[in-house]
C-alpha cells in the first residue's frame, strides 16, 4: 500500500524537477506552467509526505486525512504563501489564482488518497 504513495510522491516530485530544469535553463514553456505547476504540486506533495509519515510514525497501514484536514492544509498553505510571506519577502509575490491552484491540488490529493491509496477511516 504504501509502494503506492511512494510511486505518487516519486512522480510528483518527477514533475516538479522537470518544472525546475525549465525554469532554471530558461526553456519556453506556457505562462501557466512557469506560474501555476509548481504550486499545483505543492499541496498534494505536501500531505503525500505528511500521509506516509503518520502511517509510519503511528503504524497504521489504512489511515488516511480527513477532508477537514486536507481543507486545513490548504487554508493554512494559502495564508502563508498568499498573505504573510509576500509582507517579508519580495521574493514571494501575493497572487489570488494561487488560491485555485492550490483548491485544485487539494482536490487532487483528495483523489489520489480516495480512489488509489484504499483509505479506510481509522482516525
Amino acid at each position: 500500500m504504501n509502494k503506492k504513495i511512494y510511486g505518487y510522491i516519486a512522480l510528483l516530485s518527477a514533475l516538479y524537477l522537470f518544472q525546475l530544469t525549465c525554469k532554471f535553463n530558461h526553456f519556453s514553456t506556457p505562462q501557466w506552467f512557469s506560474a501555476y505547476f509548481a504550486d499545483l504540486l505543492c499541496i498534494p506533495l505536501l500531505l503525500l509526505f505528511t500521509l506516509l509519515s503518520i502511517r509510519k510514525i503511528k503504524g497504521l497501514p489504512h489511515f488516511y486525512l480527513s477532508r477537514e484536514m486536507i481543507l486545513f492544509t490548504f487554508i493554512y498553505v494559502s495564508i502563508i504563501f498568499e498573505f504573510i510571506l509576500p509582507s517579508y519577502s519580495s521574493k514571494f509575490t501575493a497572487d489570488k489564482n494561487d488560491l485555485l491552484i492550490y483548491a485544485v491540488g487539494s482536490f487532487i490529493f483528495y483523489f489520489i488518497q480516495k480512489h488509489s491509496l484504499n483509505s479506510k477511516k481509522v482516525n
